[in-house]
């Protein structure tokens, strides 16, 4: 069942990344003693925590850190469903990695007592700096898979996961741990990695992080209606700002026509990039809106495109 925009589903994401621990498999970690000993009891980000450390003391934290990974790392056993959901992609010929904050040698431990495997593209703490929630490692996984960000389901369990998702602009999908103030980051929330599975089964349309807010305001049908609309941008006071506005609020077609990024531009809309100038204006309104907004399209051309003042006009006065 093919899916059209606006909306998506997982079964037709050509790669999927995973997070290791409390994803794929499971193990008794408790930081709360590294907390005490380093932070004062504080819930801080460990490994962010540990880079504004001085020596010794950085050392002494980090393999100590090791050391607790490594000695849970035994006790692991697979997740619900996670080998059932392997063996899924894998016998549909769909690429998978898995991201990790853990370090390697947990990684490998947990991988042999859980006997989950781990897939040719892993990247562990070890091998990337700095880990998620920055999106440069899940960014390497989707380049080492062969695919772009956008085409990949980012899978977690935990607000770093949805954070570095986000940020790499994948989807993201939480699983096992539903914590409410977490819901708004996540493409698709599940409550096992047993219900992604089902889901793969099941391709219904989904509304897509980005148009989520604006689905539960207007409707998905006027969601629909709104995305095959096509918006002329044209140069005037505000247009870059205009079109982001247009985008949010559900338009997923805008035709620039042949404009260049001049200096008289930044007058009018002053928060373009400003590696945009002599660029075609298409080419990098198009990237900068798919930084959020990855389902919009920038046409060369298009029969009466709706001036994009226009359509805010229509759109925020309820037309």
């Amino acid at each position: 069942m093919m899916i059209d925009p606006p909306f998506w589903h997982p079964a037709h994401c050509s790669a999927f990344i995973f997070d290791w621990d409390g994803v794929l498999v499971d193990g008794p970690l408790d930081f709360s003693p590294l907390r005490d000993r380093y932070f004062g009891g504080r819930r801080v980000m460990l490994l962010e925590e540990a880079e504004r450390m001085e020596e010794p003391l950085r050392s002494r934290f980090l393999a100590d850190l090791e050391d607790l990974e490594v000695s849970g790392a035994s006790s692991c056993v697979p997740v619900d469903g996670a080998l059932d959901l392997i063996a899924h992609l894998e016998s549909r010929g769909i690429p998978w990695a898995v991201v990790s904050r853990n370090c390697r040698r947990a990684m490998e431990a947990a991988s042999l007592a859980a006997r989950v495997p781990l897939p040719e593209v892993t990247l562990s703490r070890d091998d990337f700096h700095p880990p998620k929630p920055d999106p440069a490692p899940l960014l390497h996984a989707a380049r080492l898979l062969g695919t772009q960000p956008h085409e990949c389901a980012f899978v977690g369990d935990f607000v770093y996961d949805l954070l570095g998702g986000r940020r790499a602009r994948m989807r993201s999908i939480l699983v096992n741990r539903l914590e409410e103030k977490w819901l708004p980051l996540a493409d698709l929330s599940l409550p096992t990695l047993r219900d992604l599975l089902a889901v793969l089964g099941d391709p219904t349309p989904l509304v897509p992080w980005e148009y989520s807010s604006l689905a539960r305001s207007v409707g998905e049908e006027e969601l629909k209606r709104r995305f095959v609309t096509v918006a002329l941008v044209e140069a005037r006071p505000g247009f870059w700002e205009d079109a982001f506005l247009a985008a949010s609020l559900g338009c997923g077609g805008f035709v620039t026509l042949d404009l260049e990024v001049d200096a008289s531009m930044w007058a009018l809309s002053p928060s373009m990039p400003v590696g945009a100038l002599g660029r075609p204006l298409g080419e990098v309104l198009g990237a900068a809106l798919r930084e959020t907004f990855p389902l919009v399209r920038v046409l060369d051309d298009w029969p009466d495109p709706v001036p994009v003042t226009d359509l805010l006009v229509r759109w925020t006065h309820g037309g």
